[in-house]
């Protein structure tokens, strides 16, 4: 008699109990952390699509390297309870860990990331327990802290990285560009939050709170 086949019907899992748990990427995938692992969630097929392990503590940071042309982002950065931070890279469709940032002497509770030069290269800020926060040069398997900020007994709850306006070149798109992408692709979580005025120069906020507000959101 043949052995039983055994095959997964469901898997259950909940985001961890962290601000900076969850990041909806632009391709649709949401990805989130879940004990000591990313779990890859398709809401279209309403099922967990991969499980990224590297960590051996709770995922506490979360977040996809949007990509300037609004494409399906190919980089995913994590930070744990375990000091560490883990670059993933897409490859043939799958995502596997690319590199390891080490140096936090404490939990790493927020990260942020953005694509530099080629497909390969990508900046990466953390922040952590330790009261430091991090500059990360991420290329390929290699990674190279570039910056430690300390904050003495402080505690950084958050951290973001932006290109200061004429600084990027043409490496990133300006907002009224990122903005655009936004309206044409249906499926981002912020599609339906501008409309294009008549003039076609400006956007109008569907959520801002006063009229002249409305109007002065984002000029060509």
């Amino acid at each position: 008699m043949a052995a039983p086949v055994i095959q997964t019907c469901h898997v259950a899992c909940c985001a961890n109990r962290t601000p900076h748990v969850l990041s909806w990427g632009r391709g649709g995938i949401i990805a989130f952390g879940t004990c000591n692992s990313v779990a890859l969630y398709d809401p279209q097929e309403r099922a967990i699509v991969a499980l990224l392990n590297g960590h051996t503590g709770r995922v506490n940071a979360v977040q996809w390297v949007h990509r300037p042309d609004c494409g399906p982002e190919r980089h995913l950065v994590s930070g744990g309870s375990d000091n560490r931070l883990i670059v993933w890279e897409a490859q043939n469709g799958k995502f596997s860990r690319s590199v390891e940032c080490l140096g936090h002497t404490g939990p790493v509770c927020a990260v942020d990331a953005m694509p530099l030069g080629g497909d390969s290269q990508v900046l990466v800020a953390s922040s952590a327990a330790d009261s430091t926060l991090r500059l990360w040069l991420c290329d390929g398997t290699k990674a190279e802290c570039l910056h430690t900020l300390s904050f003495g007994g402080g505690f950084v709850m958050d951290v973001s990285l932006s290109l200061l306006p004429g600084s990027g070149g043409g490496k990133k798109l300006r907002a009224p560009a990122f903005s655009r992408c936004i309206m044409k692709d249906a499926t981002h979580p912020a599609h339906g939050l501008f409309v294009s005025l008549p003039s076609g120069r400006r956007l109008h906020s569907m959520k801002a709170s006063t009229i002249r507000k409305k109007n002065r959101v984002s000029p060509w």
